[in-house]
């Protein structure tokens, strides 16, 4: 392996194909190029904003094919055809592929196959000396610009985008390009091509598969650094391979019977060539046994010839006469020898046949120098002699010494024989001609190595052209012209004489070629036949499934009128079949919702029942069914006032309907029972009655309806002849059931709340009082006449319109506008003068307010009322309280008057106690006076504690008289003190404390709590008493109420003490209320 610097040193030239099949071959190169290019045109990167690296590649493309090289060796490849020359091996340059591999990853098929073509041509035509090489480069290059460029996301062209996989890729697809493309090169024999081909492929193999290779690790390296623009780039797609099963098919296949057809024609074609060159050799190694065993034989017969010849006496005479007719005799009586020469032991001619004398000084040295061994009384000789003019063999001579009794040389007998002509060695020459027909030649040698006899008859008596080896084997010689021999020589056994032949090793190919073409065609045409027959198949196959396919989506789209022709009954026909049988459940089955859809929104669509039923009865009827009909339950109907319109209770549709309208109330009775019944023939059953001229249905299924666990009535159908109902038609029939429930339920309700709503109207409507109803973002929903009357409301406020926009009184505004999830009410005082009383109450569901109601009642009135009643109580109070106390002076005076008896006693006890109740009530009465005109609200810091302490520590007596625990919990932190009236306060706090412990039961507890919240404080008074019934606690706190309890008459009071702790809450800006459960406290 020589290393190269720069190409140019050798001589470029071409070598033009020697065929039309070779020029037919480079224009296929050529468009198959451009189809390449064309079909990854796609692949193709812009590169007129780099041209700069386009530059540099196409000159590191020039550099590279020219520069830093090796020269490989031959590796046994021959030299061309024709060409007596040495063969040579490739030039492997290191770095010819690394430009158009960057390139094919840059900027895609076309850089690519560019800048393969340039490096191409240079080795092209100062090494391979091709056209064919230029070509194979650039359609590698666009091969290998779609492999780094494409998109396709299976592992086999994820692993193609690596461009040392790519470069294994092409290594292996050079292969067969160089094959057949070299194959075209020469004029020689197809065998002879053949021969070059395959002895070549092993170094052009490594000197591409190198370059190539060198080119992926670079390439790798570059597309490891994440190069922008370099390779392919997401989304990705699926590959051809993916979108067609019948191609992926087809490929896989494809490949599988390539593989195995190219396994059988390598397997064939070894198997082949080893039989005929087996063959071949056999046929080589008969010829030279049989020569091997016939030179033997021939020379042994010429000197026992010579010597039987030598002893005959008439030799021995000395007549030379006798001695040519003795010597005549004896050539024809065996024909052996051509030349008989008799010669005295002088050396001199006796006798000759057939020629008339012998010139000794003429005769081949060989031949001579063996007269003169003989007459020395050497016994027998023999040499080889060259041929006469015109003979194509080399000729013998026999010489044999003539004894006298006493052991003397008497003479010299010579017998020269043409081997051409021998009858002997004929055989040996025939088995030559076999090796003539073979196209080799065979050569006798004698013992010096002169050719005897040559199969061309040429260069006799020539030294033999090539080295003898000797030991039987048969070896591989490379002739001068480039092809390959068998060569076998063999020595006679026993004799020195060797036989040498030589044969062509391309008819061992050739007769491989023989022997194999007949399968080869066979597999050809087998390849041929079941490719075009497997697309053949498979456009049928995929066209079958492209078919199903369509109407899949068919399907999909919803078109389910189109059905499907089932024709075959294979797996094909079975799917069909099975498509066919889902397009049908799937239409029934959207019928079937089509129609529950349409039943539903005839449902949703009104409130009407009869309306609402039509829709369901209508999705029986598309059944089948003869007849449909709803029944409900009268009982279920609402109060009807004169003005509603009854709700009807049965209804139907169909042919038959009416004609089985006595079934009716038969089939409710029944449902009430059985939520399903299913009669096939319901004739035959007693469970219904048919009248004895009624219409008998044949068939028969009925649904209760049922909603919220409540029984509305029934829906069944009826069939005039006979019907076996299905699982599926049940639960259709129920669902229609469960929309006519629904029907007849939302019916129900509307009408019930349309009677309720009717009723509230007129309610609303006849009511005195002004009423208004707000949502829960404080918009009015209702206004009765009144209302609008009173608040002066326009009849553009309608509903939905904010409170703020037409609620003049700010105290109504603050009352609708309140947070607290409970029962207010507030004093709204009009414009006109009067005052209402507003009492609001809130809305809610499911502990979620929806809005308030809001009532209002004139209490002007009572106010006038109530204005003059404090002034009278006032004014009689302030009368009281004289007559009061005078009346209490002179009680306590009369025990000072005299003794009093024990009745006395008595009556002034009483007297006494009615003038301290009459006196605590006038002094209620002036302090709620007080407090309600707001005189005398003293405002001061009060500490809660003290109030607190006062309040227990003023009642603890009471409380231990009456045997009730009175406690306290107050925080831990200590009370704080609080802007407040101390008086009124305290009073609060002692009259709801006193009225716990009058109200509890002995060995009882109340207890005095105080929370500290954010802005207010909490005082409350709990206990385990009696507890207040909820109808008494809404007017607790009013004025001079009293709950009234058996057991308790004996606790009296004034009723006033709870109303004014509300008025004292009410003037400190606080509220009261009560929390109690009757029994508990």
């Amino acid at each position: 392996m020589n290393f190269i610097l720069p190409l140019s040193t050798e001589f470029p030239y071409v070598e033009w194909p020697s065929s039309p099949v070779g020029w037919l071959l480079l224009a296929a190169w050529g468009a198959g190029i451009l189809y390449l290019l064309w079909s990854g045109r796609r692949w193709n990167a812009p590169v007129r904003h780099r041209l700069r690296v386009v530059g540099i590649l196409a000159a590191g493309a020039v550099l590279g094919a020219c520069m830093l090289g090796f020269r490989l060796p031959a590796l046994g490849g021959l030299p061309f055809p024709g060409r007596p020359v040495s063969p040579r091996g490739p030039v492997l340059m290191l770095f010819a592929a690394v430009p158009w591999f960057l390139a094919a990853g840059l900027f895609g098929p076309l850089s690519a196959a560019t800048l393969a073509a340039i490096s191409g041509g240079i080795i092209g035509l100062w090494d391979r000396h091709t056209l064919f090489f230029p070509m194979e480069m650039a359609a590698m290059g666009a091969m290998l610009g779609f492999f780094l460029r494409q998109n396709y996301r299976t592992r086999f062209y994820r692993l193609l985008r690596h461009p040392m996989v790519a470069a294994l890729l092409l290594t292996g697809v050079y292969l067969p390009a160089y094959f057949f493309d070299t194959l075209t090169l020469s004029d020689a024999d197809l065998v002879t091509r053949m021969d070059y081909v395959v002895s070549n492929l092993p170094a052009a193999l490594l000197g591409v598969g190198g370059m190539l290779l060198v080119a992926g690790v670079v390439a790798e390296t570059v597309a490891s650094l994440k190069v922008r623009g370099w390779g392919a780039r997401a989304p990705w797609q699926p590959s051809p391979a993916e979108r067609s099963l019948g191609l992926r098919f087809f490929y896989w296949l494809g490949l599988l019977v390539a593989f195995l057809v190219t396994l059988l024609i390598a397997g064939n074609w070894a198997v082949a060539e080893r039989s005929a060159r087996n063959a071949l050799e056999e046929r080589m190694r008969g010829v030279v046994d049989i020569a091997t065993e016939r030179i033997p034989f021939f020379l042994e017969t010429g000197q026992s010839l010579l010597l039987e010849w030598g002893q005959d006496s008439r030799l021995h005479a000395g007549d030379p006469t006798a001695a040519r007719a003795t010597l005549e005799n004896d050539i024809r009586s065996v024909p052996f020898f051509t030349d008989l020469i008799l010669l005295d032991s002088s050396g001199n001619t006796v006798a000759a046949f057939p020629a008339p004398t012998y010139d000794r000084a003429s005769a081949p040295l060989d031949e001579a120098l063996a007269i003169d061994l003989a007459l020395q009384g050497v016994a027998i000789q023999s040499y080889a002699i060259p041929p006469e003019r015109g003979e194509t063999a080399a000729r013998v001579s026999f010489v044999a010494a003539l004894f006298a009794p006493d052991e003397s040389v008497d003479g010299v007998l010579i017998g020269r024989t043409n081997l051409q002509a021998n009858p002997f060695v004929r055989p040996v020459f025939s088995a030559f001609d076999d090796i003539s027909s073979l196209g080799g030649e065979a050569f006798l040698l004698d013992e010096n190595g002169m050719v005897l006899y040559r199969t061309t008859h040429t260069s006799l008596m020539m030294p033999y052209p090539l080295e003898l080896q000797g030991g039987g084997a048969i070896q591989e010689m490379v002739a001068p012209d480039g092809t390959r021999r068998l060569v076998l020589d063999g020595r006679a056994r026993g004799r020195p004489w060797t036989v040498a032949v030589w044969v062509p090793l391309q008819r061992t190919q050739e007769l491989a070629l023989q022997i194999a073409a007949p399968l080869l065609l066979m597999l050809f045409m087998f390849s041929a036949a079941m490719a075009l027959t497997l697309r053949v198949v498979l456009r049928q196959f995929t066209a079958s499934l492209r078919t199903l396919g369509k109407e899949a989506n068919y399907i999909a789209t919803g078109n389910l009128e189109r059905s499907l022709q089932v024709d075959a009954v294979d797996e094909i026909g079975e799917l069909r079949l099975a498509f066919e049988e889902m397009r049908r459940s799937l239409k029934a089955r959207m019928d079937e919702l089509n129609r529950l859809l349409k039943a539903s929104q005839g449902v949703a669509s009104t409130l009407n029942v009869e309306e609402a039923m039509r829709p369901v009865l209508q999705a029986a009827l598309e059944m089948g069914a003869s007849a449909a009909r709803v029944v409900l339950k009268p009982s279920l109907l609402p109060d009807w006032d004169s003005e509603i319109t009854a709700l009807p209770t049965s209804f139907g549709l169909g042919d038959s309907s009416k004609e089985y309208t006595y079934l009716d109330y038969q089939i409710m009775e029944l449902a009430r029972r059985q939520s399903q019944i299913v009669l096939s023939s319901p004739g035959r059953l007693s469970i219904l009655k048919f009248p004895p001229e009624a219409r008998v249905p044949g068939a028969l299924l009925a649904v209760a309806l049922h909603y919220e666990k409540l029984y509305y009535g029934v829906l069944w159908v009826a069939y005039d002849e006979g019907h076996v109902f299905s699982q599926e038609e049940v639960h259709f029939f129920a669902t229609l059931a469960g929309q006519a429930a629904l029907a007849a339920s939302n019916a129900r309700l509307f009408l019930h709340s349309e009677v309720g709503r009717q009723r509230l109207a007129a309610i609303l409507d006849s009511t005195p009082d002004p009423v208004l109803v707000t949502d829960h973002r404080n918009r009015l929903l209702l206004a009765n006449p009144v209302a609008r009357r009173v608040l002066a409301l326009s009849d553009e406020i309608f509903s939905g319109v904010p409170i703020d926009q037409f609620l003049q009184p700010p105290d109504l505004v603050a009352l609708l506008h309140s947070s607290v999830e409970e029962r207010q009410s507030a004093e709204v005082a009009l414009p006109d003068g009067r005052v209402y009383l507003a009492i609001a109450s809130p809305i809610a569901m499911q502990s979620r307010r929806l809005g308030r109601v809001c009532v209002l009642r004139d209490i002007t009135h009572f106010k006038e009322l109530d204005a003059l009643k404090s002034e009278f109580v006032s004014t009689v109070s302030h009368d009281l309280r004289s007559p009061l106390t005078l009346i209490r002076g002179y009680t306590t005076m009369l025990a000072m008057v005299g003794d009093l008896n024990e009745q006395q006693t008595t009556y002034v006890r009483k007297i006494t106690k009615g003038i301290e109740s009459m006196s605590r009530l006038v002094n209620n009465l002036l302090d709620l006076g007080r407090i309600e005109a707001g005189v005398g609200l003293l405002i001061e810091k009060v500490p809660l504690q003290d109030v607190v302490d006062n309040v227990v520590e003023g009642l603890q007596l009471r409380a231990e008289h009456k045997r009730i625990t009175l406690r306290t919990r107050l925080p831990q932190g200590g009370l704080p003190a609080i802007e407040a009236d101390r008086a009124l306060l305290q009073q609060a706090l002692h009259n709801l404390v006193e009225n716990a412990i009058k109200y509890t039961e002995p060995e009882g507890w109340v207890e005095v709590r105080v929370e500290i919240r954010e802005n207010n404080v909490l005082m409350a008074v709990a206990d385990n008493g009696i507890g207040i019934a909820p109808v008494d606690q809404a007017r607790l706190f009013e004025r001079f109420y009293r709950v009234a309890r058996r057991g308790h008459i004996q606790e009296r009071g004034t009723g006033l003490g709870l109303a004014i702790v509300k008025s004292i809450a009410e003037r400190h800006g606080g509220r009261v209320w009560v929390e109690s459960k009757l029994g508990q406290g």
